[in-house]
């Protein structure tokens, strides 16, 4: 029965882990954070860098592009808000899972990706055929404290690093 146990939690990572980061991200009420961002993809000849601040309240995020160009893609109420404030539609199931997941909305994210949480590392999988064009995983590394350091995300074709440089909660 020992081994069983620890070779689940090894397999799938310290229950506690996944159950203390939903713990830390509860009750936020906005998150406020800085990115270094790198974009790597086939028709790239060298990897993009930007600078990225990204502001999420209630049913609202914003992220801006600071550097090199500026930039900003708001989504309110599970919509992208465009020029004039007019909503797209498109991309419904990509903008539905940013929100969720920039919102930490577990719940829904647990329906649609795979978790595994190893040493403060969460690697996500989806399942969704709507979401696998935009991406396949997800990984983010956290520090002692729940907040992250850094993100990855990986498409068949592109990746997306962010480096965070600056993250505060408000509660």
């Amino acid at each position: 029965m020992m081994i069983f146990a620890f070779i689940c939690f090894h397999l799938l990572g310290a229950p506690s882990e996944f159950t203390e980061m939903k713990e830390f991200y509860k009750g936020i009420r906005e998150i406020h954070a800085k990115f270094d961002q790198e974009k790597k993809a086939p028709y790239l000849k060298r990897p993009l860098h930007s600078e990225v601040q990204m502001s999420v309240s209630n049913a609202e995020i914003e992220w801006k592009i600071l550097k090199p160009l500026q930039s900003t893609l708001r989504i309110r109420d599970g919509k992208i808000i465009g020029p004039n404030s007019k909503p797209l539609p498109q991309m419904k199931a990509l903008v539905e899972f940013l929100n969720d997941l920039f919102q930490l909305k577990f719940e829904s994210l647990e329906k649609v990706l795979d978790f595994k949480m190893e040493n403060r590392q969460l690697l996500a999988t989806t399942r969704s055929p709507e979401l696998k064009r935009f991406f396949k995983r997800i990984e983010i590394r956290f520090a002692r404290d729940w907040r992250p350091r850094e993100f990855q995300f990986d498409s068949e074709s592109e990746s997306l690093r962010l480096r965070v440089l600056e993250f505060e909660v408000k509660r």
